[in-house]
């Protein structure tokens, strides 16, 4: 039996939201479900979720933590942030006692490190990363970690530590529907006590395509409206809310192709077609770095909608025109005036 968690490595999130079972996020449930400490060899033993940010992975991380502590309290993990994981060693560098950071991360019955895309381009810190997770997984132990996109589009990461990521299950929790949208919002009130009508949830449901943390930050701001107006949360009142408050919704593929093809003197079919002239790489290489930035949408479905193209060549778009924004003040000017008419 494993020996307890010390207080320096028992870093772990278990507090926080009750994880809500809903329809986008039941395969990553039931993937995370299987991590958990059975004696069988058919069991996963390592997890890499991904999905948008406040879709509910750090819910789910924590889920699994209480589940997993509930069955084996002395089980010996760490539950970290990348960035976390990256000071660590940088202080381990600086003392120069990296031996003694990788022995305790090598010990590890489980292991959960959050948001690994804020690690791309510290090569050094991605090789300790890997090396930890070979570790724990060599000594029998378990491995989940979590990113807003999957292993196949994470950029400034060797490939090595990208088929390390592969080698596990790979699943995804996507943006809420409309009636898991209802759910949460429900979940939200109830667990807060805060008074809604149905009718009103199923207003701001319609009206919010927006993330689960971004539907929690609404109903707890119109809670704390009500408060201080002593208004109650009918439709009405949530309507006006709305009207005040609410963000535009995020521009379609369809409103940003449009755009970028006015703002170029170009046409849509140009721009969405397989055309090589000189003349459309830029037009084009903005417009799908401007539709995977500003929507969200996945590169396959940006490719998808831009003629069928393959989800690595929106990814190279994507990455060219990252680059040109730092090196060539023309082009940051055509995204800043495209995005300010998208505004408009």
């Amino acid at each position: 039996m494993a020996s307890p968690i010390s207080e320096s490595l028992r870093k772990s999130r278990s507090g926080g939201e009750r994880f809500l079972l809903l329809e986008e996020n039941r395969f990553a449930h039931a993937a995370v479900e299987q991590l958990t400490w059975k004696e069988s060899p058919s069991r996963p033993r390592q997890v890499f979720l991904s999905g948008p940010s406040g879709c509910g992975k750090s819910v789910l991380a924590q889920w699994f933590v209480r589940l997993e502590l509930s069955q084996r309290p002395d089980v010996s993990s760490v539950h970290i942030t990348a960035a976390e994981f990256g000071a660590e060693f940088a202080e381990a560098s600086e003392s120069i006692v990296i031996p003694a950071f990788q022995e305790r991360y090598r010990a590890l019955e489980l292991l959960i490190i959050e948001d690994l895309r804020s690690l791309a381009n510290r090569s050094e810190t991605l090789t300790q990363i890997g090396f930890v997770i070979d570790a724990v997984l060599a000594n029998g132990g378990r491995v989940l970690l979590t990113s807003r996109c999957p292993p196949g589009e994470l950029t400034g990461m060797p490939s090595r530590l990208i088929n390390r990521f592969h080698a596990g299950v790979c699943v995804g929790i996507q943006p809420p529907g409309n009636s898991s949208r209802v759910s949460l919002l429900q979940h939200f009130a109830e667990t807060r006590q805060i008074p809604i009508p149905y009718e009103s949830i199923c207003l701001l449901a319609r009206e919010m395509p927006v993330s689960p943390r971004e539907l929690l930050a609404t109903i707890v701001q119109l809670d704390h409206y009500a408060r201080h107006s002593g208004s109650n949360l009918d439709p009405s009142e949530v309507r006006r809310y709305l009207d005040a408050e609410i963000k535009p919704a995020p521009p379609t593929l369809a409103q940003i192709t449009r755009v970028t093809a006015r703002h170029f003197l170009t046409t849509v079919g140009e721009l969405r077609g397989h055309s090589r002239k000189q003349s459309l790489m830029l037009p084009r290489q903005c417009a799908l770095y401007l539709s995977r930035t500003l929507t969200g949408l996945p590169l396959v479905r940006v490719g998808e909608y831009f003629g069928k193209r393959h989800h690595s060549s929106v990814a190279h778009a994507c990455k060219r025109i990252g680059q040109l924004v730092n090196e060539q003040p023309e082009v940051r000017q055509h995204l800043a005036q495209i995005s300010n008419l998208l505004g408009d």
